[in-house]
């Protein structure tokens, strides 16, 4: 029911919009999806753990306060890639830091990562992460820079929010082949992460295409009008 319930929220609160990039989209909104989202906390505010049908990959959608009481979670352990989201202190815009974690040998993962930002002063603005991973926890260094540079050239190629990063991630030196499966797995990513209620990959209209498209719609609302009462006058 909780599953359910979260579904409705997120499609009737935030949308479930996909990214209008050409090639990702297309792959997208050809398809029908299962979506699951669990809701950890039993509300929409806490934490989520999302996947989708035939998809080896999972996200979780975590508030910063609550990242400890998930600890004992082993995906967490899992190398994968996040997403922290917050806003920019001196403008109030939306902020996103884009980073990668990778499985230790003491243990944990993004757990730990996230502990290490948590100390960094440039980091304080999140209020929230988002969790890639891999079911199987599959993902190696190769595979990790490779999301992490997409994800950060998305973000970067929509406007929509500002970039905490201070330089660009090495795309990394995947194989064609490995590339093809990761670009899938981008593809999924992304209707999981506007289910999560985050636009960051959605490219920004200007104001100008805004106004284009108004005076486009007018102009044709204009012409309808003009040819009904024309040829009512006729009859």
């Amino acid at each position: 029911q909780s599953v359910t319930e979260y579904a409705k929220y997120a499609a009737n609160s935030r949308g479930w919009d996909l990214l209008r990039n050409s090639s990702l989209r297309s792959a997208a909104m050809n398809k029908k999806h299962l979506v699951q989202f669990l809701l950890l906390d039993e509300n929409f505010d806490g934490a989520v753990r999302a996947t989708l049908d035939n998809w080896n990959g999972l996200a979780y959608r975590i508030p910063r306060l609550r990242l400890n009481d998930y600890a004992d979670r082993n995906e967490l352990s899992f190398s994968g890639v996040y997403l922290l989201f917050g806003k920019e202190e001196a403008t109030d815009e939306d902020a996103v830091y884009i980073g990668q974690a990778q499985e230790r040998q003491v243990g944990g993962s993004i757990l730990n990562r996230l502990s290490e930002h948590n100390r960094s002063p440039s980091k304080a603005f999140y209020n929230e992460v988002v969790f890639f991973t891999s079911a199987t926890n599959s993902f190696g260094p190769t595979e990790l820079c490779y999301l992490e540079n997409q994800f950060y050239e998305m973000a970067k190629s929509s406007g929509r929010y500002v970039i905490k990063n201070q330089e660009m991630p090495s795309p990394g030196n995947v194989t064609e082949s490995r590339q093809v499966e990761l670009d899938r797995y981008i593809e999924n990513a992304l209707i999981l992460i506007r289910g999560f209620g985050y636009r960051v990959f959605e490219p920004k209209v200007s104001k100008e295409s805004r106004k284009e498209k108004a005076e486009d719609r007018r102009f044709f609302l204009t012409r309808m009008i003009h040819k009904k009462y024309r040829v009512q006058g006729e009859a």
